[in-house]
């Protein structure tokens, strides 16, 4: 376990093929970090971060405290992710997420997706917030649901398409407990 009890600022955090575990109890800011392909565990307990994660492959759990939060992740995402904030989350371009479930907090969420984000057995879930979902959904194999929460959300997809795969998106406008 490696843990980071004050500010990370302008840095790399990358981690190699073993299982890992990190904890930042201050904030995270402009901060690369790259989780190779051991299982990972990422907890963010301090406020106002703002980190680009990528998730080189394996299985992962992260989480974010209950400050305002930004989150780009780059590259391949499974597992668990849990939001507690009012947080953006954002997938890059090329991204794939398999077998992950995403859990959207309290506050007011914004979950964007860019062009080429493959989704396979995937699971994301709004949270008491007004939540918004948008940009570009590929369907890879297996089902996708969106669950929206008992906010106020809003799904603002660009496009939605199936690549070329059996997998089936599903949307349900009400709140969901996922485990």
């Amino acid at each position: 376990m490696l843990s980071f009890a004050s500010s990370v600022i302008g840095g790399s955090v990358v981690l190699g093929a073993n299982n890992d575990t990190l904890l930042f109890e201050g904030p995270v800011l402009m901060t690369a970090i790259s989780l190779d392909a051991g299982v990972d565990s990422l907890a963010f307990n301090g406020t106002g971060n703002a980190a680009t994660i990528n998730f080189a492959g394996g299985t992962s759990t992260t989480a974010f405290g209950a400050g305002r939060d930004t989150l780009v992740i780059a590259g391949n995402a499974g597992g668990d992710i849990s939001i507690a904030g009012s947080d953006s989350v954002a997938f890059g371009l090329g991204s794939q997420l398999n077998a992950t479930r995403l859990r959207l907090g309290a506050g007011d969420d914004t979950l964007t997706m860019a062009s080429g984000v493959t989704l396979s057995n995937a699971t994301t879930a709004g949270g008491d917030g007004a939540d918004v979902f948008s940009g570009n959904v590929s369907v890879g194999a297996g089902g996708v649901s969106f669950w929206g929460g008992s906010g106020a959300d809003s799904f603002n997809w660009t496009s939605i398409f199936s690549s070329g795969s059996t997998g089936t998106a599903y949307f349900w406008n009400e709140a969901v407990l996922i485990r």
